[in-house]
């Protein structure tokens, strides 16, 4: 199973670094979590993901956090609360775990695993399409994923190159959970605007439909059609 989810609500414990002389660009979450925030692991329309380091168990993490804009938007911020939930409850190998989750007044912060990996959309800009036999150890592993994920009654609506990561070792991790919403439901819209990365929605996903398992293999089948 994957690690709980826990909220807290402790005031004042988003700050500086202690002890003077510490990089100004850092800060301290809940007084376990250092972030560094000058180091952008990722960004998206909603969130921006830094490299952060758990001070108890001196491992890296990743800290998911909302934009600034979006911080104070009660709807956003419960939101992202319930996408965290989805993706800490999906407990598998290929998909990138959730360990902690914190809230106060200022922000909100997820916890995540950091993966030591890159990006399928920074493999294809590096080298190319993959050989056959890649394609399938790609396939194979976000199936998996997809799968466990369909079989907990969630879809994730955002499977793209860029959420999708690759160790050296050949392990596949499937990353953002920004849209993420039980399935049979309409995807929902913000500002009037539906999220996504335009070439990968399916067609009842562009349409404003209930979305099901089919959004995501559908998907699916744009990424690997693009690895070839």
């Amino acid at each position: 199973m994957a690690e709980s989810v826990t909220t807290t609500t402790h005031p004042g414990s988003l700050a500086g670094s202690p002890g003077g002389g510490g990089p100004i660009n850092r800060v301290i979450v809940n007084g376990r979590y250092e972030v560094d925030l000058d180091d952008v692991l990722g960004s998206g329309g909603m969130a921006v993901v830094y490299r952060g380091r758990d001070l108890r168990t001196r491992r890296g993490v990743a800290m998911r956090t909302l934009r600034t804009e979006y911080r104070q938007d009660p709807a956003l911020r419960a939101r992202f609360r319930d996408e965290t939930r989805l993706q800490a409850f999906a407990a598998h190998q290929n998909i990138a775990r959730v360990f902690d989750f914190y809230q106060d007044r200022d922000a909100c912060w997820a916890v995540h695993e950091l993966v030591d990996g890159r990006s399928l959309r920074a493999l294809l800009d590096g080298q190319g399409v993959f050989a056959p036999a890649d394609v399938t150890n790609v396939l194979d592993q976000v199936a998996d994923a997809l799968a466990d994920l369909h079989g907990r009654g969630v879809v994730h609506l955002d499977v793209n190159p860029r959420n999708v990561l690759v160790t050296p070792q050949g392990t596949v991790k499937l990353i953002d959970f920004g849209l993420a919403q039980t399935a049979g439901t309409v995807q929902e819209a913000i500002g009037g605007v539906t999220f996504g990365t335009a070439a990968y929605l399916s067609p009842e996903q562009a349409a404003g439909e209930p979305l099901g398992a089919a959004a995501d293999i559908y998907a699916l089948g744009c990424v690997v059609y693009e690895l070839l």
